[in-house]
């Protein structure tokens, strides 16, 4: 597909790289002013790593880098129209691949955002004491300078959440608002619920 057209009309251009990847868009019809446009760019395996989108002077962009094994290491974007909005995500895993940190960068009045996720192999909290094997056992978020709240993620001998236990500032679920049915699936979190059909497919929440 090279056109879109609404009711006969040209509304939008598409352009494709050597591999027949959508490369960029231009909006507006043949023989008018350009409306806005979008580029993307991939690395030399396929996977996005930058993309920007203009509507008049206004430019929205973001770009993508990634460790050699393909796993996005940091985001950022930017919006042309107010700095503010700028984001910067930087990213961190261990050995395994589980992500470890996510640290959003400071930008104006706004600080800078640590969280952390921790995957304890012994002392987790709950029925399975070697912490879900590999289940994420912690998770931390601190703003800025301020206090570091912590929440610990208790699982059960199949590795199924349980409950929910918080230190200073942490996340609190009550286990008996944890509930499974017959088949496994959670359908009760906290003040969260879902519901299935016959093959274990979500289909409420």
């Amino acid at each position: 597909m090279s056109m879109v057209s609404l009711d006969g009309i040209q509304v939008a251009a598409v352009g494709y790289d050597a591999a027949a990847e959508v490369s960029g868009v231009t909006y507006g019809p043949v023989g008018s002013p350009v409306i806005g446009s979008g580029s993307l760019v991939r690395t030399v395996a396929g996977a996005a790593k930058a993309q920007s989108w203009s509507v008049g002077a206004r430019v929205l962009s973001e770009t993508v880098v990634r460790s050699q094994t393909g796993r996005v290491t940091r985001v950022q974007a930017t919006d042309s129209a107010a700095a503010v909005n700028a984001v910067d995500w930087s990213y961190s895993f261990d050995a395994v691949g589980r992500l470890t940190s996510a640290v959003l960068a400071a930008v104006g009045t706004r600080p800078v955002v640590t969280l952390g996720y921790g995957y304890a192999g012994v002392g987790g909290c709950g029925a399975d004491p070697a912490a879900g094997n590999g289940s994420r056992t912690s998770t931390t978020r601190q703003v800025g300078g301020g206090t570091v709240a912590v929440s610990a993620y208790c699982t059960d001998g199949a590795s199924r959440l349980t409950g929910v236990a918080s230190g200073t500032g942490g996340l609190t679920v009550d286990p008996a608002t944890i509930v499974y049915d017959g088949h496994g699936n959670a359908t009760q979190v906290g003040s969260q619920s879902w519901s299935y059909d016959g093959a274990d497919r979500v289909t409420g929440t």
